[in-house]
């Protein structure tokens, strides 16, 4: 789900189905994806701009009517787990064999392989030139449109999955993992704070609309809060 004001959000699902939150009420739109293709990530600019993509490396633009044609990324393998977009000309994909590109209004760039070792599985951009990108072996990657390249972190001593990561107009950004573990980024990585430890299966998301508020939940339906400074009770 992307939400670009409390008063819009869209939503798509696994049998490539889109719904669109607005005065109040969701309402089911035409198919973002063709029967058969898993929609796994959209990321809304405005109510007349979202991306999604789906399991088979398609991406799909609605303009506040209706969803475009699908058309193909440049990542190979497909599989693409998550977009994010910064506005209707920047947008970043990665997907669960390790490769990234990002979308320039138009077209995408080459595909890159960041990650030869593990799958991503989210990615957040905060800017026209800067993304972060987390995998399921505890590694974060940092886009620079100025370079073109992706740095790469470790950020779990671990190795533990990193399953979600957001960032806040300012680059601040929050990643979560499977064993309840998160960690913040301004400028580097912080240490790790183990902020669900008796979650079954830990961290699935997180959202940071600000430097002074992130919220994170599990697969246990808790929620926690960040309040700039610490996570609060679960």
């Amino acid at each position: 789900v992307s939400c670009t004001a409390a008063s819009f959000c869209m939503a798509v699902d696994l049998y490539g189905n889109a719904f669109e939150y607005s005065d109040g009420a969701w309402t089911e739109l035409a198919k973002a994806a063709d029967p058969g293709h898993e929609v796994d990530s959209v990321s809304c600019v405005s109510v007349k701009f979202c991306v999604a993509v789906d399991n088979t490396g398609l991406y799909v633009v609605y303009t506040g009517t209706s969803w475009s044609t699908p058309v193909q990324t440049n990542i190979p393998g497909a599989q693409l787990s998550s977009v994010s977009c910064f506005s209707t000309s920047f947008c970043a994909a990665v997907s669960a064999r390790g490769n990234a590109a990002v979308y320039a209004g138009t077209t995408w760039s080459p595909s890159t392989s960041i990650d030869g070792t593990s799958s991503l599985k989210s990615v957040s951009c905060w800017s026209s030139t800067a993304c972060m990108a987390v995998d399921a072996a505890g590694n974060a990657f940092l886009y620079a449109a100025g370079s073109g390249t992706w740095s790469t972190f470790s950020i779990d001593p671990h190795g533990r999955g990193l399953n979600s990561v957001s960032c806040d107009s300012g680059g601040t950004c929050a990643a979560v993992d499977f064993v309840g573990d998160a960690f913040i980024y301004n400028a580097t990585w912080g240490p790790v704070a183990s902020i669900d430890p008796t979650s079954t299966h830990g961290l699935t998301s997180v959202s940071c609309p600000s430097t002074s508020f992130c919220a994170a939940s599990d697969v246990s339906a808790n929620v926690l809060t960040y309040d700039g400074t610490s996570w609060g009770p679960l």
